[in-house]
């Protein structure tokens, strides 16, 4: 019943040591900070390079979360374990699990025993709230421009998020020009900033505000950064800090919230994976679904390539060309009487056996559509364009459009004894290929 710690610190060069919890005396040590830079690391048998939190025994201590690993080697080789994991707590009482830290491997060769290993992640319990967030695992390989981000809690799935951190955005201010951008926050920016990305764009509504280009952080005094060479920021610009790679993989019940935009070409949310963010997911290739778990995608998806569900999967809308749900997986929205799913696509295909299917994602027990009414007594269900049936009282009232139907449908006025109404969809598409029995 509180909020959880604040999340800090950097995905692409963390140095940052795990926090601890608020009790000063009944709490244990965050993970720490581990830095090599190495012509070859070899991890051995079961060789270890860890930094997580110091787990709970069963007593009263809180565990800390998990520190930081970041390793530039040439090769690394083995089939050992890295780990920046949240500390476990293992007592009765009413405490929970540390939250992940952050690995960054930038690497030549990378043994594929070591990158299974890669662990940043809290940890299961029977209570679901004690179930912390999972960490980052960053890599860099030789074939990289960005590189890719994998955000995985080991199928842990609870109410906390991977929050990444938000340098926020604004317009430059006096003292701005060249490679100097001087924000105008009203707090210091944190030095994990450094390795960052800005993006930068010319203040012109007219012409929708053009990208004049997007430049890493290089130095940070208080409210000004250094841009990489190449930069170009005068007064008055509009500045936006954005997390940028080449791939960005949600999976195993992790969360993943972002205020500053993600800029990614692939996209892959799986197996009960969750991600929200701050602009529409602007994606050449998205994977949705895969897993038997719900994987959530909050933020809109506009794709200039294709966009393909594998499981069971919830999302608001999806722009593409082509959109594919494969056989065996479902096509939802997340519940709610104001939600809908809405697929704008040139081609849409429903493999034998999938489907897009809203059932029971509309109103929740005791809501209905505005200005209509419930029924009158607890026997009575949902309406919509029907009436539902009711004994010895109104039913609810109708509503909604014959024409250009997009409203959910109606529940039952006992708010704890009432399933939800249908969903709604709307697709706009050149053609809509219904395969087999989808």
């Amino acid at each position: 019943n509180a909020a959880p710690g604040s999340t800090y610190g950097s995905v692409y060069r963390p140095q940052e040591s795990g926090g601890s919890a608020a009790n000063a005396n009944w709490s244990r040590r965050g993970g720490g900070t581990v830095r090599i830079e190495a012509a070859t690391v070899d991890l051995a048998g079961t060789a270890a390079i860890r930094a997580s939190g110091s787990n709970s025994d069963g007593s009263s201590y809180r565990p800390g979360g998990g520190g930081s690993v970041w390793i530039t080697a040439t090769s690394i080789t083995g089939t050992g374990s890295i780990e920046a994991n949240g500390g476990q707590y293992a007592g009765n009482y009413g405490i929970g699990h540390g939250g992940g830290g952050a690995i960054s491997i930038e690497y030549g060769s990378l043994a594929q025993e070591i990158r299974d290993g890669l662990s940043a992640r809290s940890h299961d319990h029977t209570d679901w709230w004690r179930r912390g967030g999972a960490g980052t695992v960053y890599l860099f390989g030789p074939s990289s421009a960005y590189g890719d981000l994998v955000v995985d809690n080991a199928e842990v799935a609870g109410p906390q998020w991977t929050v990444l951190p938000s340098l926020g955005g604004g317009v430059a201010d006096t003292g701005t020009g060249g490679v100097t951008l001087v924000t105008d926050r009203t707090e210091a920016i944190p030095a994990y900033f450094v390795g960052h990305w800005v993006e930068v764009r010319e203040d012109n509504p007219a012409m929708d505000n053009p990208l004049k280009g997007t430049w890493r952080v290089e130095a940070i005094d208080n409210l000004t950064v250094t841009l990489e060479a190449g930069a170009d920021v005068v007064v008055g610009d509009l500045w936006q800090g954005v997390y940028r790679f080449d791939t960005m993989t949600v999976t195993d019940r992790a969360k993943v919230r972002s205020d500053d935009p993600i800029r990614t070409p692939e996209l892959l949310v799986t197996n009960g994976g969750e991600l929200t963010s701050s602009d529409v997911m602007d994606s050449s290739t998205v994977v949705l679904g895969g897993g038997t778990n719900w994987s959530t995608l909050w933020t809109p998806v506009v794709s200039a390539g294709t966009v393909e569900i594998g499981g069971p999967v919830s999302v608001r809308s999806i722009e593409a060309p082509l959109l594919t749900v494969r056989t065996g997986a479902t096509l939802s929205h997340p519940s709610g009487g104001t939600q809908r799913l809405d697929l704008m696509v040139t081609n849409l295909v429903v493999e034998d056996g999938g489907s897009i299917n809203v059932t029971g994602r509309g109103y929740a027990g005791g809501q209905t559509y505005p200005g209509a009414t419930l029924p009158g007594n607890d026997s009575g269900a949902g309406s919509h364009m029907g009436e539902g049936g009711v004994s010895n009282a109104a039913p609810g009232s109708t509503y909604g459009s014959v024409y250009r139907p997009q409203e959910s449908g109606g529940s039952a006025a006992n708010a704890n004894w009432s399933r939800r109404g249908g969903g709604t969809v709307r697709i706009e598409a050149a053609t809509v290929d219904l395969a087999g029995t989808a």
